[in-house]
């Protein structure tokens, strides 16, 4: 986050985008970020092909970079008020010391992480993720607030969404301060 100051004394790929000095800027602390988590992915990958217990790790952002100035100056901005989907879209690395289950879907929404996780890991899933896995199937991005189909189309509210909406945040409720009344298998 936060593109818009030096985060950086240096970088390591200096790239000039022709755009103003403060979209420079913005692409250039991102891209010196990235290049930071590519060197630290590298010792966590090294790590697990060493480790001896089955280690699954799952390396994504959670949204595209909050660039301002190069969005605007660079004519994107439009583009992304316009494709919700793509604004909440980002791509992911999966990497295991075993072998992993085939995943179908490459649309992957935040809630739904923990699920695929334990399912890469085979591990039994707890009523929440199922629930989950139920909703993942009529909404594959799902934010808790707004819905998308698979193609970035919004799926507009219904007393139905409204009511798993209402589920989801008990369910949470209960994980985070309740008596975790999920967490038990039925």
């Amino acid at each position: 986050g936060h593109y818009s100051y030096k985060r950086y004394d240096s970088l390591d790929c200096p790239v000039n985008t022709g755009l103003s000095a403060t979209a420079d800027l913005e692409y250039n602390t991102y891209l010196q970020g990235a290049i930071d988590a590519d060197k630290s992915l590298k010792i966590v990958v090294n790590y697990i092909k060493s480790a001896k217990k089955p280690t699954v790790v799952f390396f994504f952002g959670d949204h595209l970079p909050g660039f301002t100035h190069l969005y605007r100056e660079s004519g994107m901005e439009d583009r992304f008020k316009a494709q919700k989907l793509l604004s909440r879209t980002t791509t992911a690395v999966w990497y295991a010391n075993f072998t992993l289950p085939h995943e179908n879907d490459t649309t992957v929404s935040m809630p739904y992480i923990p699920l695929l996780l334990a399912r890469a890991a085979r591990l039994d899933v707890p009523d929440y993720y199922r629930f989950l896995d139920n909703i993942k199937m009529d909404y594959p991005v799902y934010t808790g607030v707004k819905r998308f189909d698979a193609m970035g189309k919004l799926i507009p509210a219904t007393p139905e969404t409204e009511s798993q909406d209402d589920a989801v945040r008990m369910i949470m409720y209960d994980a985070y301060f309740g008596k975790r009344h999920t967490d038990k298998h039925h």
